[in-house]
């Protein structure tokens, strides 16, 4: 349901002193990456930072693009300290904390199946996608969140240290020998063989981590927000130690967003730190009003997500002009290439995508209408 919440057209001088106005920021700016990593798909125009790594040419490794997904993650743990204990969770017990992060999850799981019914044409309850990775790893993470600090380091770093052992360690069945390729390695065979649905965990506990970072750095925040410079000072600290370790480990163990590997966790969270402490220090520090770019699409986040990933499925590349065999997205695409070549054609095209986004963003902004879950 939509929420009226703002009513101010400035979202940068009218903001309440309790928000932190970066986390909007931060979560606007992903996703308007998010937009315009998916309509990069020619790399005869686009740099390769804003395409998936994955198995391209038979190596793992991470990109700008790659990166979109955990700081989604990253983004979501910072708003839990605030949440609960300034928002909505802050006169509620443990048990009904957990109760309403279930319902938040459950909702999240939900809205994703819609989104890929409406890409696939075909409805399927028990599938995993991006929201509904996310909503299972915050229910995670609001758990982890009643430990004590020693039981949110514990828990990062046994989920990370299982995921690489399960990759690197342990014997692929029936072989005798450890294996990693697309076709065989043991994340896949138990997930085809013993877990089945439940095999997607491989992925969300890994990326839960990415979730506890995020809160224990929201916790730091919060916690400081009488010493900015200091808060700013320690999320680039932490930022750099978590990238530096995860440029250590994928030597031996490779960023891979496919199997949401251990140091690919790393290196999300200790970028997702270094972009928060810079949101922070231009949005909360020195309330610069240009970032009210990225303000507004960043609190009407599931709005746009939701808009966008029906938009392109359901229209841009299904519907087609009169007497055309060409979906609305190839017409479009061809048009502006033949009017101004293919580069300046390609970006336009995503410019265009990007810019629709965001002027939604910004229409409902208008209106203070605000989509939550």
């Amino acid at each position: 349901m939509t929420t009226p919440v703002l009513q101010h057209s400035d979202p940068i001088r009218n903001a309440g002193a309790s928000r932190l106005l970066a986390l909007d920021a931060f979560r606007g700016f992903d996703m308007l990456a998010m937009l315009l990593v998916a309509t990069a798909f020619d790399p005869n125009f686009y740099p390769e930072q804003l395409r998936h790594r994955g198995w391209n040419d038979g190596a793992h490794g991470a990109t700008f693009c790659d990166l979109i997904f955990p700081w989604f993650l990253f983004i979501v743990g910072v708003a839990i300290p605030f949440s609960m204990e300034a928002g909505r969770g802050r006169s509620l017990s443990m048990t009904w904390r957990l109760l309403s992060a279930a319902r938040r999850g459950l909702m999240l799981y939900l809205l994703g199946c819609l989104i890929h019914a409406a890409r696939t044409g075909i409805v399927t309850v028990l599938t995993w996608d991006i929201l509904q990775h996310i909503g299972a790893a915050y229910l995670i993470a609001v758990a982890v969140y009643h430990l004590p600090l020693s039981g949110r380091l514990g828990y990062v770093a046994v989920v990370l240290l299982a995921k690489y052992a399960l990759l690197r360690f342990i014997p692929y069945p029936g072989a005798g020998e450890v294996l990693w390729t697309r076709e065989e390695n043991l994340q896949c065979w138990l997930t085809a063989n013993v877990l089945g649905w439940f095999g997607a965990l491989q992925n969300v506990l890994p990326g839960s981590t990415v979730v506890v970072m995020g809160l224990m750095a929201g916790s730091w925040l919060r916690t400081r927000a009488s010493q900015p410079y200091a808060a700013i000072g320690g999320l680039l600290i932490g930022g750099a130690a978590l990238v530096g370790l995860s440029w250590v480990w994928q030597v031996d163990f490779p960023y891979s967003k496919d199997y949401f590997t251990s140091s690919y966790a790393l290196l999300g969270a200790g970028s997702g730190c270094v972009l928060l402490a810079w949101f922070y220090w231009c949005c909360d520090v020195r309330r610069l009003t240009r970032a009210a770019v990225f303000v507004i699409p960043g609190r009407n986040a599931i709005a746009m997500y939701v808009a966008m990933s029906v938009l392109s499925p359901m229209v841009l590349h299904r519907w087609r002009l009169a007497g055309d065999p060409r979906t609305l997205a190839q017409a479009l695409t061809d048009f502006l290439s033949a009017s101004f070549g293919g580069m300046a054609g390609a970006w336009l095209y995503t410019a265009a995508y990007v810019g629709a986004g965001w002027l939604l963003t910004c229409w409902l902004h208008r209106r203070g209408a605000y989509l939550k879950v």
